[in-house]
Order: structure tokens, then C-alpha cells, then sequence
């Protein structure tokens, strides 16, 4: 019985110390989780923002992943309780089973004892002392028996107790289990959207690559077309350079300045885009008007630039006005100051070139 005791106790302080383990593990989840509640909170999800929502994603997959370790830790917890039970209840049901026999044994003791020999005893004891000693072994039996019955009792409501436990933490475990399985399947979703998200910037991504390819060849289209033309028209010693009226020239077009000068930086994936000119978005007029004197050079549909006019003026300069929705003028037309030159649609956009080379109109402009 002693051995039993030792061993039961040393099991105990084993059980308490994976039990410590098992409780550390789960507070700490438990503290990561509310770490990332919080970063949570500080994320805020801007309309259309695909790289705020992603993450914004990537976070809610980290917190949904501890909250499913939450789940296995407390699990694992409830299960190590089920298994110290478990021992325990084996080990009481072997120790009812050894009450069992000894009360038995010593109900048949006492029957047999009730049968005539200590009351033999007592009637034939010659002396008083041997009818004393008759006495006190029958007290010491029936004491003894009813020490038995009282330890076995015992056992048992301890033997219900650890059973309605049991029955208790497995009520416990499958709803843990339960909720496990619904955190995984959130995961799941999470992890699913996150992947959707991922795959929708990455075609951003590749349309944005695809755009950028493509006003760079159109860029590179018209600076060829503007070189092919200036090597079609010489200039003469008797036309006034444009280069003297730099910075007091009129507006083609009155309108609102909606691009400006210069490579564009795409604010999302700082790709640079060419723009070697300004976009004007028409006011009520919609007329476009040659900014100065010149020779038209090309009046017509140009790939990626829609209806676009060219015209070329003294000091190997051209401007060059694209994206009409009409024109007034054809080629070789020689056009003066202010001459209309077609009609503007939704936006103009405009470009000066001086020897083949982007000039900023706003400096030529007044």
C-alpha cells in the first residue's frame, strides 16, 4: 500500500508539472492573440486598396492560426486532465476490487467466528481473563470489518466523482473539438482570400507592366514620326524662330492642366510611365489652336494617340496636338497664329519638341 502511495504521489507531481506546461503554453497563445487584435485594430481598410486589404488578410491569418493553437493548447490541456483521470480511475477500480475481496474474506471470518468459537470461548473460559480476551477479538474483528466497509465506501463516491468528471472533460473535449474545426475552416477562408488577393495584384501587377510597355512604345512611335518629319522639311533663312517668343506663346486649348511634364510615378508600384508632354481637359471651348506659325506636317489617325495634327515651325521645333475628335487641317497646310486646327474631345494633349527632343510647354506658354 505504501509503494502504491509513492507512486501515485509521484505521478501526481508529474501530472501538476505538465499541467503548468500545458496552462504556460496556453497563455501565452492566449497574450499573442490579443498583440494581434490590437495591430489589428490599427489597420484601416481603405476602399479599393488591395495592399492595405492584403495586410490587413495577412494579419487576420497570423490571429486566426493562434486562435487555432488556442484551440489544440486548451484541448491538449483537457485531454492531459482525461488521461491523469483515467489513471487514477484504474486505479481506484483496483482497489475497490481488493476491498471487495477483503470484506469477503472477512464476512466469512465473522461467520465463521458467529458460528460457535468465540462464543465457545467465552462460555468454557475457565477464568475471567480468557473470557476478556474472547471479547476483545470479537470487538477487534467486527471493528476492523466495519473499517473495511467505511474505506471501500469511500473508494467509491471517489470512484463516482472521478467518472462524472471524466464524463465532464469529454464533454469538454468534443466541444473544443468542435470549435477547432470551426476556427480551421475560418482559416481556411482567410487563407483563401488572401491568395485571391495575391493573385489579383499580381494581374495588376501585369497590367500595370502592360500599360507602362505600351506608352513607352507609343512614346517611341511618335518621337520616330516626329524625326521622320523633320528630316522631310528643311527649314528656310527668311521664318522667324519660334525660340524668340519662348514663354509669351497662347494656349492651344483653354482648359484645366490634368497631367504635367515628366515621367509619372504610378503612386502604387513607383513605376515610372513617360509622359514627354502636358494633357489639357477642354472648358466650354473645345477648339484647338496652332500655338504659332508653321507648315502641317501630318493631320491624321495616329495609333495609340488617336486624331493627331503636327506642326512644324521655324527652328527645327514641332508641336504636336493629339487625341482630337476632329481636324480642320490636312497636311502641308500652312497655318498661322491662333488658326484652329480641329476640335478637342474629352482631353488634348499636347507636346513640343525642339531638335527631336521633349520640351516642357510650360515653359513656352504664357
Amino acid at each position: 500500500m505504501a509503494a502504491a502511495l509513492l507512486i501515485a504521489a509521484g505521478a501526481a507531481a508529474a501530472a501538476d508539472g505538465r499541467d503548468r506546461s500545458r496552462a504556460a503554453e496556453l497563455e501565452r497563445i492566449r497574450s499573442e492573440i490579443e498583440r494581434l487584435e490590437r495591430r489589428l485594430s490599427r489597420v484601416s481598410v481603405q476602399r479599393g486598396d488591395q495592399r492595405q486589404r492584403l495586410e490587413r488578410l495577412g494579419l487576420e491569418v497570423e490571429l486566426q492560426e493562434e486562435r487555432v493553437e488556442e484551440a489544440r493548447a486548451e484541448r491538449r490541456l483537457v485531454e492531459g486532465r482525461l488521461t491523469e483521470l483515467a489513471a487514477s480511475i484504474e486505479l481506484l477500480e483496483e482497489r475497490l476490487e481488493v476491498s471487495r475481496a477483503r470484506l469477503r474474506q472477512g464476512l466469512s471470518t465473522l461467520y465463521r467466528l458467529g458460528g460457535g468459537s468465540v462464543w465457545r470461548s467465552l462460555l468454557t473460559a475457565s477464568t475471567a481473563r480468557g473470557s476478556l480476551e474472547a471479547r476483545r477479538t470479537l470487538r477487534y474483528l467486527s471493528w476492523r470489518q466495519a473499517e473495511r466497509v467505511e474505506e471501500y465506501r469511500r473508494d467509491r463516491r471517489e470512484l463516482a466523482a472521478r467518472r462524472a468528471e471524466r464524463s465532464e472533460q469529454l464533454e469538454r473535449v468534443a466541444a473544443l473539438e468542435e470549435r477547432e474545426a470551426a476556427r480551421l475552416t475560418r482559416l481556411a477562408v482567410l487563407r483563401r482570400q488572401q491568395a485571391e488577393v495575391v493573385a489579383a495584384l499580381e494581374r495588376e501587377a501585369a497590367e500595370l507592366e502592360r500599360r507602362t510597355a505600351e506608352l513607352v512604345a507609343r512614346q517611341e512611335r511618335l518621337a520616330e514620326l516626329l524625326s521622320l518629319l523633320a528630316g522631310q522639311r528643311p527649314e528656310t533663312t527668311n521664318e522667324v524662330e519660334i525660340q524668340r517668343f519662348k514663354g509669351v506663346l497662347d494656349w492651344p486649348l483653354e482648359g484645366e492642366i490634368v497631367e504635367g511634364f515628366g515621367p509619372r510615378l504610378d503612386p502604387r508600384y513607383r513605376t515610372k510611365v513617360p509622359h514627354n508632354g502636358i494633357s489639357l481637359a477642354p472648358g466650354e471651348a473645345t477648339e484647338v489652336r496652332a500655338i504659332f506659325p508653321g507648315v502641317v506636317v501630318f493631320a491624321e489617325d495616329f495609333e495609340g494617340f488617336g486624331i493627331t495634327v503636327v506642326v512644324h515651325h521655324a527652328g527645327r521645333v514641332f508641336t504636336l496636338y493629339s487625341d482630337l475628335a476632329s481636324a480642320r487641317v490636312v497636311a502641308q497646310d500652312v497655318v498661322s497664329s491662333g488658326q484652329v486646327l480641329g476640335r478637342a474631345a474629352d482631353r488634348l494633349y499636347f507636346e513640343i519638341r525642339v531638335e527631336d527632343r521633349p520640351e516642357d510647354p510650360m515653359e513656352w506658354l504664357r
